[in-house]
């Protein structure tokens, strides 16, 4: 059965929708969560590779906004959303381990930092997103699905592309991602598949 945009019963859209915008709160969340990031990145300093040497506590405020705006814009029940936290907690150590193992290995050793390996790396988290709301009983629509794979595809050249409007002497994959200027499309790639729905 197909209830708004989602193909199962187990998400539904909201029936006052305009009562409360998920997509203005989450582009709220991303600007948030960038502003975080840079504060940071310049709080224990720019040169080199001293960006990959500690841990971005602008990723765990990141990751705990973003749980937030899931619970509220799908007004899901506990259990829902524990069984997200759980599946991310699971993955979050392995997945950090592997991520900032890409990043040191891309800076400055291979074109633009876009090795095989990285790429695929690069994946890893939107995929544990999606796997963590799947076990969670949470099937959005394919289409949005896609969609957001798109987004998430497209954040490393969607920010290249504001460096070189912004700070061209920057633009290039891997400071796409030390500036911040990826994390707003990343963002609203995982938010994207749930946008305007409700858990059951």
């Amino acid at each position: 059965m197909q209830l708004g945009p989602y193909r199962t019963a187990t998400l539904r859209a909201p029936p006052a929708a305009k009562a409360w915008s998920p997509w203005v709160s989450l582009l709220a969340l991303a600007c948030a969560a960038t502003v975080a990031w840079r504060v940071e990145l310049y709080h224990h300093g720019w040169p080199g590779l001293a960006w990959t040497a500690y841990f971005h506590r602008a990723i765990a405020l990141g990751v705990a906004g973003y749980l937030v705006w899931l619970g509220v814009a799908l007004r899901a029940r506990v259990g829902v959303m524990l069984a997200v936290v759980v599946g991310l907690g699971l993955l979050a150590a392995p997945l950090y381990a592997v991520m900032r193992g890409g990043l040191v290995m891309a800076f400055g050793r291979f074109p633009l930092g876009l090795h095989p390996w990285v790429l695929g790396c690069w994946f890893l988290p939107w995929a544990t997103v999606l796997c963590a709301a799947r076990l969670a009983g949470l099937r959005p629509h394919t289409a949005r699905v896609v969609g957001s794979w798109l987004l998430w595809a497209g954040a490393l050249p969607l920010g290249t592309a504001w460096l070189m409007l912004t700070a061209p002497a920057f633009a290039d994959a891997v400071h796409a991602v030390k500036t911040g200027a990826a994390i707003p499309f990343l963002i609203v790639s995982l938010g994207l598949p749930f946008a305007g729905g409700r858990a059951q």
